[in-house]
């Protein structure tokens, strides 16, 4: 009896070959790289806060109560996806600072995959959002400032 090619035959190949490299995509971060991480993180974070208040907004009293939730789920798990949706809301005011983009990617990397991303609201008027991006980055500064 000759068997016949199928599905079958490239799934089991598919699984063999392709199983090990999901795994080490999918493998913890280590001691010593999620250490670089956070301090690569903290001097970011206080770079784009310093540069975004250069603009001369006043202190905000915006407050974020979910986001100190957030940065405890980082601080205790090292997990970013938690505090990446507040600074992705960010991202129309912070596009064209390196940092930033530098900043999601590192939160990236600490966020687990296929994590579901919560949704954050945001204020609709100019001056509020742009109060509303202060406050997540003072929140974020004070957040890696505490790791």
């Amino acid at each position: 009896m000759v068997s016949r090619p199928g599905p079958t035959g490239c799934a089991l190949f598919l699984l063999c070959c392709m199983g090990p490299v999901l795994f080490i995509h999918m493998a913890p971060i280590s001691v010593r790289d999620l250490r670089s991480i956070i301090i690569e993180l903290k001097v970011s974070s206080q770079k784009l806060l310093d540069s975004y208040k250069e603009q001369g907004l006043p202190p905000t009293g915006f407050q974020l109560p979910s986001f100190t939730a957030a940065c405890q789920h980082l601080r205790l798990h090292h997990n970013g996806s938690a505090v990446l949706p507040y600074v992705r809301a960010a991202r129309p005011l912070l596009q064209d600072k390196p940092e930033f983009h530098y900043i999601v990617q590192q939160l990236s990397k600490l966020s687990l995959p296929r994590a579901p991303e919560a949704s954050v609201a945001v204020p609709t008027d100019s001056f509020d959002y742009k109060r509303f991006v202060l406050a997540v980055l003072n929140e974020f500064s004070d957040c890696m400032k505490r790791l």
